[in-house]
């Protein structure tokens, strides 16, 4: 079993480093007070095995964990055999994907200065962290992800029988990786998403935002991920409720209680635009102790259908020009590099009139845009005024979604649905749809469009 055998860091660069019991690795970043710790560099975190320390005892060194510099030394597991971007677990929370093989030795390097010689430049593997936690001894190494063809993780190899008029013949494939996720919020188990193993911790806190389940980062607690069991825990502050559009979850106990909801709110979306609302009568949900049975949205997830007007109603004074629209699109899809490769995935950016800020995929669309709202509030990033480019089709609750967020411009290279182009020209949102070469449709609220630079 490939495990962890030390843990190690130093204050300066260049000298030994000190075993410890544990350490924190902080996402982009690194072993935190350790003097390689970087967010700007691909080298966050070295890793050395010792099969490889024990050859140099054998020619009769005195050396330990730590003495090459490396953070983390590892045992059972051929480091220098991973190709660069294979993603590993360690223990229970801690993600790393290998950046590099080997490095060049530099001339202050203190054990080559002692036994002449390093077998870092050949053997060290260096990794960025992708999902920071605590890291100790003992924790098991496990390979989720093989690089190269893998795509990091959101993809597979498969060998497959082509068939073709020609005739058949074995070949390969690219599919898309699916993986379910459990999210619990305050032990209460909320939903089981399918969708794509990367920006996990984004997505269930996305997903719980999309909800209403939680407003914002001040909110949140503690977010715990288990890659074995694919849970996501997420604890809310003590003293701040867990509401569900109002309702309190806390007073839900034991999965037992059904709640029904009597009348329909005085202002739910649903049923000012399509003139009723089921939840009256069917507004039962038991299982996750949420009060009202889900909406089955058009992709088969629950929809976030029942937010008030006044909740979601955007006003941003955001214009873009045409030529803005084609150039984002053509960036959008230059970033989709998944979707490339198998076809497979929905994309969503977050984006300036002139710029994307932030990229994901997923096999899910409703996931994609989790994901960026997920990533804006662990970061602090904001969305007001600002775009949201999707590759999927905008139906009434990807436009909600949106709305939320104050994005007042929606655009897809996909189609729309009749409530959606309802809401946004109710919601103050710009639909746009079918943004193809150098055609688009505008559905609503045109006066945001720039022509003739105005």
């Amino acid at each position: 079993m490939a495990k962890i055998i030390a843990v190690c860091r130093s204050k300066e660069k260049g000298t030994k480093k000190e075993a410890m019991a544990e350490g924190i690795l902080k996402e982009d970043y690194g072993l935190i007070g350790d003097a390689h710790a970087d967010c700007c560099t691909l080298r966050q975190v070295s890793l050395l095995a010792i099969e490889s320390i024990n050859k140099i005892r054998s020619l009769g060194f005195d050396v330990s964990p730590g003495n090459f510099a490396e953070n983390l030394t590892t045992e059972g597991i051929d480091l220098v055999s991973l190709p660069v971007s294979t993603r590993i677990f360690i223990g229970k929370e801690v993600i790393l994907e290998i950046t590099q093989i080997g490095k060049e030795c530099h001339t202050g390097c203190a054990i080559r200065h002692q036994i002449g010689k390093c077998i870092m430049p050949k053997e060290g593997v260096f990794a960025k962290v992708i999902r920071g936690g605590f890291v100790r001894a003992g924790d098991t190494i496990k390979v989720i992800a093989q690089g190269g063809k893998d795509e990091g993780g959101d993809t597979k190899r498969l060998t497959i029988l082509r068939v073709t008029e020609q005739g058949r013949s074995e070949s390969e494939d690219t599919v898309v990786t699916e993986f379910p996720l459990t999210i619990i919020l305050n032990n209460q188990e909320a939903v089981t998403l399918l969708c794509s193993p990367t920006k996990l911790e984004y997505l269930a806190i996305g997903y719980l935002w999309s909800e209403g389940l939680i407003n914002s980062k001040n909110e949140i607690e503690e977010i715990r991920f288990d890659w074995e069991t694919g849970v996501a825990r997420v604890e809310t502050k003590r003293g701040e409720k867990s509401t569900y559009r109002g309702t309190d979850l806390d007073s839900l106990s034991g999965g037992t209680h059904e709640v029904i909801l009597t009348e329909c709110r005085a202002k739910c979306v649903i049923s000012h635009h399509i003139g009723k609302c089921i939840m009256p009568q069917e507004g039962v949900y038991a299982a996750a102790n949420l009060p009202f049975k889900p909406l089955i949205a058009s992709g088969g997830r629950r929809g976030s259908a029942f937010f008030s007007s006044e909740e979601v109603k955007t006003e941003p004074q955001i214009k873009i020009s045409v030529p803005q629209v084609f150039s984002l699109m053509e960036g959008f899809i230059e970033r989709s590099k998944v979707f490339k490769a198998t076809g497979g995935v929905h994309g969503a950016a977050l984006c300036e009139a002139d710029n994307l800020l932030i990229f994901s995929e997923d096999i899910g669309r409703h996931n994609a845009i989790d994901k960026i709202f997920g990533e804006c509030i662990l970061k602090d990033i904001t969305t007001d005024n600002r775009i949201i480019i999707t590759s999927g089709r905008i139906s009434s609750e990807i436009l909600l979604k949106v709305a939320r967020g104050n994005i007042a411009l929606l655009i897809s290279k996909s189609a729309t649905t009749d409530l959606a182009v309802k809401l946004a020209n109710d919601l103050g949102v710009t639909l746009i749809s079918f943004v193809r070469g150098k055609r688009m449709n505008v559905y609503t609220h045109e006066w945001r469009i720039k022509t003739d630079g105005k």
